[in-house]
């Protein structure tokens, strides 16, 4: 079975030849007509059929399918590997082999029980639309004008994904709300952030991981500086270094060694290279970029790996080297090396500016509410856009450093979500073949991406500068229950004792670990003989008492009169607080209320009601849930 089969051994197969009625009548492949050369093929089971032989023969058509399914869905390949043998039986050779084979990426438009129905009837000749219009009847629906957009469960009852009805309902607010006060628009560009989907335990994985770039970035500043100098230190030498570190200081092209001088120094022999060439994809991200030998890079120029070495005995070679890649960017970066087809200039317009992710699409087609529907009279009226264009049109427009002190957007500050939606609102499909176009011309070597992008009207900057100062964030309130009710810490009962006035207070003793106490809980140690005796340990060792008493053979020790040693690990701390009692009678315990649910902001009215002064009163996670179950307001 082979992966791809041109139109020209097609048209040897059905013996269409020069003497042929076909050929004389002009016959061509209806998508050899859209400038494709050749008709893709079944490639999962072109690649596995080499490496199974007889056993994958041996195999029904839905253990095949089952078996495929399992090979998609690991994402460790040693973990593959050893469901293999022990699921499926398959020696360990073969196992190996099948792991580490990339297979087809991507999305069919139609589930494999759609495909079954409409296969027999499109091998009998019958046209796909027709298929589908005798299978499913007609698919076509008129959808009303509205003024205003309904609850999205109303739109879409058969909605299952709780991330994406959240996502559409803040939509719904802000739309209604703009549609209320300024009236219907003419058209919609909308961009939404792609994290949406993510679970809490991805969001948590992308955010490790970022502090783990972080840290990166400083260790290899730190290299540049002590091998090179401090003045090769900047952004694009620190990503070089990264990206060196991951190709193993090994060209990936040429094979070449790569030192730190012919990286960043004086005269650098090695570039960033953008494996998909940045003009036809504009992506700039970390997933699209490793090094080359800048004459290599010549050579290569606006074609892919594909494009320029397949056919040649380097192309193996240079697979080869990405599949020792190190990080978890190598596996995708090695797909992109085995990419063997783009989109051309006119379809990739297309895909950017029509985003097919669920959400997206769920958006279009619920703003389309507004219209009728997402295309009127032969216009568009919504319009989706990806996130790199808004972020290269935010830096070229110089919109950055409108809540910031550089050329980075600075997330912390939340008005930075409304000039994003300005430039969403000015990226046209226009724009973006600018951007293409300007990208192929102005190429990539380490400086800017593009040529300047023109603004779109006098005094841009300033007059978005002096809207935005006016800005005022309001942050969605939660007033939700859930969570711990206060800290896990016991605390004893209380003790009255006298403060340095002579005034009596309720204080409360806890039992803590010297590694985990501060200088201040050494202070408040209740025995007065043992803190003495940590004090002079801590003030031998030095530090805090956490990096002090790290290690046990550091603890501080006293003799008692028989002779015997007593290692101090613990020692009862009085903890100026003000617990909460939770329990009844004998199971009376006192703990900290941990955190607050919410501060009730109240102003203060002197006898004749007028107000002289404001007051906030905190109220605890504990307190709000006794309010709850009190049946009083949570809120008052």
């Amino acid at each position: 079975m082979n992966p791809k089969v041109t139109f020209a051994q097609m048209r040897k197969l059905l013996n269409i030849n020069k003497k042929s009625k076909e050929y004389q009548r002009g016959f061509t492949f209806n998508f050899e007509e859209g400038g494709d050369k050749d008709l893709i093929g079944n490639r999962t089971v072109s690649k596995l059929l080499p490496i199974f032989d007889e056993l994958w023969n041996a195999l029904a058509d839905d253990e095949k399918r089952e078996l495929v399914n399992e090979i998609i869905s690991f994402e460790s390949e040693d973990a593959l590997a050893q469901r293999l043998k022990t699921g499926w039986n398959i020696p360990a050779k073969t196992a190996i082999q099948v792991a580490d084979t990339l297979l087809e990426q991507g999305y069919a438009n139609h589930s494999r029980k759609a495909i079954s129905n409409l296969l027999p009837l499109m091998e009998k000749g019958v046209s796909y639309a027709t298929a589908v219009k005798q299978l499913y009847g007609d698919q076509t629906t008129d959808i009303a004008e509205m003024e205003f957009l309904p609850p999205y469960v109303e739109f879409n009852k058969e909605l299952r994904n709780p991330a994406v009805e959240r996502a559409l309902s803040e939509l719904r607010k802000v739309t209604n709300a703009i549609v209320r006060q300024y009236g219907k628009p003419a058209m919609i560009r909308v961009e939404l952030a792609r994290d949406l989907k993510n679970a809490r335990k991805v969001r948590k994985d992308i955010q490790t991981r970022n502090k783990d770039n972080q840290k990166f970035r400083e260790n290899a500043s730190k290299k540049i500086l002590t091998e090179i100098g401090e003045r090769y230190v900047s952004r694009t030498n620190i990503l070089k270094v990264q990206l060196a570190e991951e190709c193993n200081w090994e060209c990936p092209y040429t094979g070449r060694g790569i030192s730190m001088a012919e990286l960043v120094g004086e005269h650098p022999q090695f570039e960033i290279e953008h494996i998909i060439p940045f003009s036809r994809c504009l992506d700039n991200s970390f997933i699209n970029k490793t090094l080359c030998h800048h004459e290599e890079n010549r050579r290569k120029g606006n074609k892919t790996p594909f494009e320029t070495y397949d056919g040649t005995s380097d192309y193996e070679i240079i697979l080869n080297r990405v599949r020792r890649f190190r990080g978890l960017a190598g596996r995708k970066k090695l797909e992109r090396f085995n990419t063997e087809k783009l989109p051309d200039a006119g379809e990739f317009v297309s895909r950017q500016l029509n985003d097919t992710r669920y959400i997206c699409k769920a958006a279009a087609e619920y703003l389309g509410l507004y219209f009728g529907g997402q295309i009127v009279d032969g216009k568009q009226k919504i319009q989706v856009s990806p996130g790199r264009v808004t972020a290269y049109l935010r830096q070229r427009w110089e919109l950055n450093d409108l809540i910031g002190h550089s050329d980075d957007k600075d997330r912390s500050d939340h008005r930075h979500h409304s000039i994003d939606a300005l430039v969403v609102a000015l990226t046209s499909p226009h724009t973006v073949r600018l951007l293409s176009k300007s990208a192929e011309r102005m190429g990539y070597a380490g400086g800017s991406l593009f040529a300047a992008v023109e603004q779109p009207w006098t005094d841009f900057k300033p007059t978005v500068g002096e809207e935005v100062a006016n800005i005022i964030v309001s942050s969605r309130v939660n007033r939700k229950l859930n969570g711990p009710l206060h800290k896990e810490t016991i605390l004893s009962h209380p003790r009255i004792t006298l403060d340095k006035k002579g005034k009596e207070i309720a204080t409360h003793f806890v039992r803590k670990a010297l590694a985990s106490m501060s200088k201040k809980d050494v202070n408040n140690i209740v025995d007065k003989s043992i803190r003495e005796v940590v004090q002079q340990q801590l003030d031998r060792l030095g530090g805090t008492p956490d990096k002090a008493f790290k290690d046990s053979t550091d603890l501080p020790y006293v003799t008692t009169g028989d002779g015997r040693i007593n290692v101090i690990k613990k020692a009862r701390v009085q903890m100026p607080v003000h617990p909460m009692a939770v329990g009844e009678g004998s199971k009376t315990r006192y703990v900290n209320p941990g955190s607050n649910h919410h501060m009730e902001i109240v102003a203060v009215l002197d006898e004749n009601g007028n107000e002289t002064k404001w007051e906030g009163i905190l109220v605890s996670r504990f307190e709000a849930i006794q309010r709850h179950n009190r049946g009083e307001p949570i809120i008052q």
